[in-house]
């Protein structure tokens, strides 16, 4: 399952930009049902949209697991170079 929220979240970017510079470049104004769809669902900057709770698990995810590997002494580290 990781691997694939993974590759979500990485592909997801791309995505979201496209759809933000469509959405400001166009000229027709958009129907406010899908104005509701995007906040509701796509827009990095609604509070409390499913991308913001998705990209909030993602983080909290990340620091869980860093706890974890912290207290088991295997974060893993840069290299160290001389």
């Amino acid at each position: 399952m990781q691997p694939y929220v993974s590759r979500l979240h990485q592909l997801s970017g791309g995505l979201l930009n496209a759809l933000q510079a469509l959405l400001r470049t166009q000229k027709a104004q958009p129907p406010d049902e899908f104005l509701a769809f995007y906040a509701a669902l796509l827009d990095p900057d609604h509070a409390g949209g499913l991308l913001q709770q998705f990209n909030q698990a993602i983080n909290n995810h990340t620091r869980a697991w860093q706890s974890v590997l912290k207290q088991c002494e295997l974060m893993p580290a840069a290299p160290i170079t001389p």
